[in-house]
């Protein structure tokens, strides 16, 4: 049961676990026959159209393997069909990735993913000057290498009411040491353990050129991409860890297929197995945690908002929703269109980010205008209290708090009966 196997990809995010399919995937058919380059093209064409976090991944296996090919050249020389075997499997891995680009590049302009100069450094600018830039990011890079402790250990700090997405080391609550920000020694503590496990690993593969490649290149660059996006979570930390499995699993399969090899790396291979129980011993005490939570308080409180408006047969009157992530999430639930606030529009789920209404004023003012259109009672969703007028007639239905997920630990459902329109 661990935290990202069995319930951050199979419960929680679980759109991720078809990558951490199509991965251990091709470590199967790799470990069969290690030249089924078209085998290989249609799942990394596959794995590019996942996620971004694989479709790196799926471009640095593939690099991987032109390589290794290429230092085996005359093999190919020698083997027409070996030779465009390759090519074909290229080209339909490029085509996936052509498609992959495609999907994404539809949104990037409304969906703003990547943060190239993070906002907290260019306020320090503001205030210091644009030489501390420097300073802001290069903290931020550090940090963000923790991104490998986040993922290989994901034990939360069990005092945290909220614990999804933080980790028991850096964002530790303990008590300041000697004046040190105790959050700080954490972080500092997570950066040497994260140091630690990159060389130990990297060790145990570098005898194996295709999974050393994998795991070196695709950590560096997943953490590259995770220092530029604007909020990753654990589902895309876990990728760090992912690939340590895939990079044990190539080097076990190949040493499988030599008897003779496998006898002289025995004690190898049994630290390259002590090394990966140790991280799935520490991955299932956080995946059972974290399921017992999950039994006893809900992920989201907006599954309770839906079993209310489904008890009390509310579920089929207009529903406006504020704050729109939080507002989709209750769309899945009911299974229907909501209206969104902040974009002024009916829909199932978002496509792209829309400025937050903060304005007391302008959210009544949006409620008074669906009311108009609608001519109806509207149920209203909001993520926190709002004490509406009396002459509003709105009342408060129910309110729910305490679920495990931070941004949807609250929400606050209320009735608009005939609005006064002045």
């Amino acid at each position: 049961m661990a935290t990202l196997l069995f319930y951050e990809y199979s419960i929680i995010s679980r759109n991720y676990s078809l990558g951490v399919f199509l991965l251990f995937l091709f470590c199967v058919f790799y470990s069969r026959n290690k030249e089924s380059y078209i085998t290989f093209g249609i799942i990394l064409a596959l794995l590019a159209n996942v996620n971004a976090f694989v479709l790196i991944a799926s471009f640095v296996i593939f690099l991987g393997l032109l390589i290794q090919a290429f230092c085996n050249y005359k093999q190919y020389l020698n083997s027409g069909s070996k030779c465009r075997n390759l090519w074909i499997g290229a080209a339909i891995a490029a085509l996936g990735w052509v498609v992959s680009v495609i999907q994404i590049g539809r949104v990037a302009d409304e969906v703003k993913v990547l943060n190239t100069v993070s906002a907290g450094a260019i306020e320090t600018a503001q205030e210091n000057g644009t030489t501390q830039i420097f300073v802001e990011e290069s903290r931020k890079l550090i940090l963000e290498l923790t991104s490998i402790w986040r993922s290989y250990v994901p034990i939360s700090d069990v005092s945290l009411e909220h614990f999804w997405n933080e980790n028991f080391l850096i964002d530790s609550t303990m008590d300041d040491i000697f004046h040190i920000s105790g959050s700080e020694i954490g972080k500092f503590l997570a950066l040497i353990l994260t140091v630690v496990i990159v060389v130990i690993s990297l060790r145990l593969l570098s005898n194996h050129f295709l999974g050393f490649f994998i795991y070196g290149v695709s950590t560096l660059s997943i953490v590259l991409f995770n220092y530029s996006a604007l909020d990753p979570k654990l589902r895309h930390h876990g990728h760090l860890f992912i690939l340590l499995i895939v990079g044990l699993w190539l080097i076990s399969s190949s040493q499988h297929m030599s008897n003779s090899l496998k006898q002289q790396n025995s004690v190898q291979l049994r630290w390259m197995s002590h090394w990966l129980s140790v991280f799935l011993c520490l991955q299932l005490v956080a995946g059972v945690y974290a399921y017992s939570m999950d039994l006893l308080r809900p992920f989201s409180v907006m599954k309770l908002a839906a079993d209310y408006l489904q008890s009390h047969e509310l579920q089929e009157h207009f529903i406006l929703g504020h704050r729109y992530r939080q507002a989709s999430v209750l769309a899945g639930y009911l299974d229907r269109e909501i209206f969104y606030a902040e974009s002024q529009q009916l829909g199932s789920f978002w496509s792209r980010r829309e400025k937050e209404i903060k304005s007391e004023k302008k959210l009544l003012n949006a409620v008074q205008e669906v009311r108009r259109q609608n001519n109806s009672d509207v149920v209203l969703v909001l993520t926190k209290p709002i004490n509406f007028p009396v002459e509003l007639n709105i009342v408060e239905l129910e309110s729910f708090e305490g679920a495990i997920e931070s941004s949807e630990s609250a929400v606050y459902l209320y009735l608009a009966r005939n609005l006064i329109v002045e």
